[in-house]
C-alpha cells in the first residue's frame, strides 16, 4: 500500500506544481503573443492590447512572407544544411569517438589532449576566413557543413558512452569473425541510439539557428539561410514600424500587413519547425548531457 502523504507534503507538491505551471505560462506567453500578432490585421495591431488571441484574424502576413521565392529558397538551404550536417556529424564524430574509446590505441591520450586544446584556443576569425577562402569554401553550401562537422563536445559524449559498453559484446563478435566496421554498424550503433538521437538533436538545433556563418562567409542571396533571411528583414524594416509606414506602404498586401506583422510571421515560420520536433526528442537532451557527465 502506498504511504499516505502528510499535509506538509501535499502543500509542498501544490507549491511546486503551481510554480512550474507559472514558469511554463511565462515561457510560452511570448510565443503565443507572436503567433497572435502574426495572425492579426496590422491596422488593428497598432491599437495594442493583443495578448494571446488575434482580434481580427488574417493570413495576409504569412501570404506576404511566402509570396516571394526568397523564403522558400532559404527554407530549402536551411533544411539541406541541417539534414546533411546531422548525418555527417553523427558519422564522423561517432567514428572518432569509437576509435578514441579503445585503450589499446597508443596515441589515444595525445589525440584527446589535442582535441581539448582546440576548445580552449582559436586562431581567430581572420585566419579562419583566410583558410575558408584558400579552400574555396566561401559562397558555397559546403561552408555551412564542413567546418562544423567535428565537435569536441559531441566526441567526448560519444566516447564516454562507448567506454561504458560491456567489452564482452565486441569480444564475442570478434570471435565470430566480425571486424571493427561490422561491430560498429551492427552492434554499437543499434544499442547507442539514445546518444545518437541526443547528438542529432544538438547538431540539428545548432544548424537551424546558425546565422553567423551566412552573415560573414556568404554573400550570395541564393545561399541565404532562414536565419539570415529573417535578419535581413529585421534590418530592412528596423525603422519602418510606424503607423505612417503602414498607411503609405506600396505592397499588394499593405491593407492588412505592416513591417511588424510580417516580422512576427517570419519569426513564427522560423520557430515552429523546431518547436514541433523538440517535444518528441526532449528526453534525449538531458540523457545526452548526463551520458557525457558520468566520467571524463
Amino acid at each position: 500500500m502506498m504511504k499516505k502523504k502528510s499535509t506538509g507534503d501535499r502543500i509542498l507538491d501544490i507549491t511546486i506544481y503551481t510554480a512550474l505551471i507559472l514558469l511554463a505560462l511565462i515561457t510560452i506567453f511570448p510565443f503565443l503573443n507572436m503567433l497572435a500578432l502574426s495572425l492579426n490585421e496590422a491596422g488593428d495591431s497598432f491599437k495594442g492590447g493583443i495578448t494571446v488571441f488575434p482580434r481580427k484574424f488574417t493570413l495576409a502576413n504569412y501570404q506576404a512572407v511566402f509570396d516571394g521565392a526568397n523564403i522558400t529558397r532559404s527554407y530549402g538551404v536551411t533544411i539541406f544544411r541541417t539534414v546533411i550536417g546531422i548525418v555527417l556529424s553523427l558519422i564522423f564524430n561517432s567514428i572518432t569517438a569509437y576509435t578514441l574509446s579503445k585503450k589499446y590505441i597508443k596515441i589515444r591520450r595525445p589525440m584527446l589532449l589535442f582535441l581539448v586544446i582546440t576548445t580552449l584556443f582559436s586562431g581567430g576569425m581572420v585566419p579562419f576566413y583566410i583558410t575558408l577562402k584558400n579552400l574555396h569554401l566561401l559562397n558555397t553550401m559546403l561552408v555551412y557543413i564542413l567546418p562544423s562537422i567535428y565537435n569536441v563536445f559531441y566526441i567526448l559524449i560519444f566516447r564516454t558512452f562507448f567506454e561504458g559498453l560491456p567489452a564482452s559484446l565486441e569480444e564475442s563478435a570478434k570471435i565470430d569473425g566480425a571486424n571493427d566496421i561490422t561491430i560498429m554498424i551492427k552492434i554499437i550503433v543499434p544499442i547507442s541510439m539514445p546518444v545518437f538521437a541526443a547528438i542529432a538533436l544538438f547538431t540539428g538545433v545548432a544548424h537551424w539557428n546558425d546565422w553567423f556563418t551566412g552573415e560573414f562567409y556568404v554573400t550570395s542571396s541564393k545561399l541565404l539561410t532562414l536565419q539570415n533571411y529573417l535578419l535581413k528583414i529585421l534590418q530592412e524594416n528596423a525603422a519602418a514600424n510606424t503607423i505612417d509606414s503602414y498607411r503609405n506602404a506600396s505592397s499588394a498586401h499593405s491593407v492588412k500587413v505592416s513591417p511588424e506583422s510580417v516580422r512576427m510571421a517570419v519569426l513564427m515560420t522560423v520557430c515552429l519547425p523546431i518547436m514541433c520536433i523538440y517535444p518528441f526528442l526532449q528526453k534525449y537532451f538531458v540523457k545526452g548531457v548526463l551520458i557525457g557527465a558520468v566520467k571524463g
